[in-house]
């Protein structure tokens, strides 16, 4: 139960900090410090998930989302980074899984190895073959068990079929 909790206390300061831009409460980042180094055995935050075109490689804003994709305009073929940021307990060690689900099957997977730190981010360049909705369950895996972390939905569109044709085209 201290696990859920202090992954929730940790999303909810992550998250409040961002939206308010304002200095957390000291109450909040004991929280977060209490998660952090003394969460062993604990699932990480997943802080943020974005598609992205591409990943700073350098400079201030290195290892971030570059030109970020609004999930439901993706196009059936396009290429894309699946960028993630995660705070992750400092002595947790394991691997993040990604299950890409298209009407409940599994159409591919990717893995990525995390360890402990207030922000790890890591990506994975992804393409979806199929018009329609995705489901993306993310998963930590430490060895001792697999927990999901969080599921991203998507819509990923066939620009073929989803054309919008005059109402006064001819027909034959």
């Amino acid at each position: 139960m201290r696990a859920i909790s202090s992954i929730a206390t940790a999303t909810v300061f992550a998250l409040s900090c961002v939206a308010a831009n304002s200095a957390p409460s000291a109450e909040e980042v004991r929280n977060v410090l209490s998660y952090y180094y003394g969460g062993s055995e604990t699932t990480p935050v997943l802080v943020e998930f974005k598609l992205c075109e591409d990943v700073h490689r350098e400079g201030l804003d290195k290892n971030n989302c570059k030109n970020e994709i609004d999930p439901q305009s993706l196009e059936v073929g396009e290429s894309v980074y699946a960028w993630m940021n995660f705070i992750v307990p400092r002595e947790e060690r394991g691997e993040i899984l990604m299950q890409f689900k298209h009407n409940g099957v599994i159409r591919g997977a990717r893995k990525a190895n995390v360890h402990g730190a207030i922000r790890y981010r890591t990506w994975r360049k992804v393409q979806f073959s199929r018009a329609g909705e995705w489901q993306i369950p993310i998963l930590y895996d430490n060895a001792l068990n697999v927990s999901e972390i969080d599921t991203v939905t998507l819509t990923v569109t066939d620009p073929l079929v989803t054309q919008v044709f005059p109402e006064d085209a001819e027909q034959e």
